[in-house]
């Protein structure tokens, strides 16, 4: 999962520099990447199986910057969170 605001600069440069790059690409096919936004209402299913708003998820995950990726195992659990903006060589 990637939490962003909306209106983030760092969430902007990953997308356009990061995220396009053909080893990024490759990285990311492997995993269902969903992005929220961390301050929205929209229902999300979480691993867990409950439903609930993006922003009310995120507050219980108790993310507190922008961006965050999550990730979780298949029986739902996070095995690895990195709060920041990552670079290229991060990934």
């Amino acid at each position: 999962m990637l939490f962003e605001p909306g209106q983030c600069r760092a969430c902007d440069d990953m997308h356009e520099d990061v995220f396009p790059r053909p080893a990024t690409r490759v990285l990311l096919a492997r995993f269902d990447v969903v992005l929220l936004g961390m301050w929205s209402k929209t229902p999300v299913q979480a691993p867990d199986g409950r439903t609930r708003g993006a922003a009310s998820w995120a507050r219980e995950l108790g993310i507190a910057y922008a961006p965050t990726l999550v990730s979780f195992d298949v029986r739902g659990r996070e095995v690895f969170r990195a709060e920041a903006y990552l670079k290229a060589f991060h990934l």
